[in-house]
């Protein structure tokens, strides 16, 4: 390693040290916001655009080593407002929306968070079980959620949606 890699390696985990954790509860409402907005802008800025366009045409490549653009945006914005950019930070940062989740100012600050349609489910352990058709994709046949169900046996449904 260079002098000088390892002098830019020993500042980023100097300043990283005093950098203080990003902890959703300790920062101001207005902060987060203007932490969303920037990140907003960041996120749809002409050079992230290009990044996302040249990851995807790089992904065809066998040697390719996916980034995670949006984790390093988020990096950058914590270190923009003076916050470490360490894995605890940005599981901080990612509790943004469920702290903030039925404040539409800063959910409108965002797109992410404008545009998730997600509703928490009023659900409880041991409610009566509403049957609906699954699809078995060995089969392709329908198979009711119910007869998945056993005599004492827990039935654990996982269900999401990514897009």
């Amino acid at each position: 390693m260079s002098l000088y890699c390892y002098c830019k390696q020993y500042k980023r985990n100097f300043i990283t040290v005093f950098m203080s954790i990003f902890n959703v509860s300790n920062v101001s409402r207005d902060k987060v916001i203007e932490m969303l907005t920037q990140e907003q802008a960041v996120r749809y800025s002409k050079g992230i655009q290009e990044a996302y366009t040249q990851q995807f045409i790089e992904s065809r490549e066998s040697e390719y080593v996916r980034v995670n653009i949006e984790a390093e945006i988020q990096k950058f914005i914590l270190r923009k407002f003076g916050f470490s950019d360490s894995e605890e930070s940005l599981e901080g940062y990612w509790k943004i929306p469920s702290t903030y989740w039925h404040d539409e100012e800063v959910k409108n600050s965002i797109f992410y968070m404008k545009l998730n349609i997600f509703e928490y489910p009023n659900v409880k352990i041991n409610d009566d079980l509403i049957d609906v058709n699954l699809i078995n994709y060995q089969t392709n046949e329908l198979v009711s959620l119910s007869s998945l169900a056993t005599e004492n046996k827990p039935l654990v449904v996982l269900a999401g949606s990514m897009t």
